[in-house]
């Protein structure tokens, strides 16, 4: 780990440590009504509220995605952060983002899975692949494949940058806080990305998991 991601680190353990109490469990009263998880429940009503800004977002996105589509992943009642898709597949109709896309897609998907946190000006994302055989789903991740993807990346890092916003390195997106819990996340197992992000989805994927509807 370089001394740069370990500044990260504390400068992250600090702003979410702002909105996460320590060591409670997040069923405890004295958890819901901290003053930490109250800032947090302010926080995502002032995002949910501020349509003008998902709205700009989502649109400034739109035109550095193109020509690959934007999915709108936004769930701002459950979670921290402002999350998108974009689909790997130039000029690509959505459909239903599930089975038919997937079918259409001859059963492999592959998608920039980005998440944009709203208690700091910190983002992520990993490129990663969906397919099914039969009635099975496999994910991985992959990497970038082609020219274009490539530069429709560096679109998206560089506005980011003139945002004002940090790419959260992977390491330190998986550095463990062991005396904060969220929903969905207990101690001991509870990540910074988890924090920032979203504690229901991981940032860690086991090469071709299988998960079986």
């Amino acid at each position: 780990m370089t001394a740069e991601n370990s500044t990260n680190i504390k400068d992250l353990i600090a702003l979410i440590r702002r909105y996460f109490p320590s060591n409670l469990s997040y069923n405890d009263p004295a958890y819901q009504s901290s003053a930490e998880h109250q800032r947090l429940v302010r926080r995502q009503k002032e995002m949910l509220e501020n349509a003008k800004f998902i709205e700009c977002l989502t649109n400034k996105l739109e035109r550095i995605s193109y020509p690959y589509p934007l999915i709108n992943w936004i769930n701002l009642e459950d979670y921290p952060d402002i999350e998108y898709k974009i689909l790997l597949h130039k000029h690509q109709d959505i459909l239903d983002d599930g089975d038919l896309l997937l079918t259409h897609l001859k059963g492999v998907r592959r998608d920039v899975f980005l998440w944009i946190s709203i208690i700091g000006k910190y983002y992520y994302y990993s490129i990663e692949k969906m397919k099914k055989r039969s009635d099975q789903y496999y994910f991985s991740y992959d990497v970038l494949r082609e020219t274009d993807e490539i530069a429709m990346i560096q679109r998206l890092e560089q506005f980011f940058t003139q945002e004002g916003y940090a790419k959260v390195p992977e390491d330190v997106a998986n550095y463990m806080l062991e005396d904060i819990e969220t929903e969905l996340s207990v101690r001991g197992e509870t990540t910074i990305f988890k924090c920032l992000f979203n504690d229901l989805w991981t940032n860690e994927i086991t090469n071709l998991e299988v998960w079986l509807p």
